[in-house]
């Protein structure tokens, strides 16, 4: 068994992240796993939304007058764009978040 690490001003595991409220504790120390950052698809969570209301793309064309013709409502292209805007502004906000974070607690 592997007893935490707390570090005395923060009263932290350097591990597990576990904060005590007094010490000395005897805690187990279970370090937990980082997670994976994925971005969000940000069109698609908008076409997901939208179709959860009941705005479908057959709805859209209807409404426009556009359910004939070759490129259709734009549906598409506009999802593919704002995917595409979503993934360079996360990207963007966490590159900033981490260089904060480095600011502040160097490595």
């Amino acid at each position: 068994m592997k007893v935490c690490d707390f570090n005395n001003p923060t009263q932290t595991c350097q591990t597990c992240g576990y904060y005590a409220k007094r010490l000395p504790t005897y805690r187990e120390c279970r370090p937990v796993p980082k997670k994976v950052w994925r971005p969000i698809a940000v069109g698609d969570a908008v076409e997901q939304m939208l179709t959860s209301v009941g705005i479908t793309k057959e709805r859209v064309e209807q409404w426009t007058r556009t359910s004939g013709k070759s490129g259709g409502c734009g549906c598409a292209s506009r999802q593919r764009w704002l995917n595409e805007l979503g993934f360079k502004v996360q990207w963007w906000v966490r590159r900033q978040l981490e260089k904060t974070r480095d600011f502040y607690y160097p490595p």
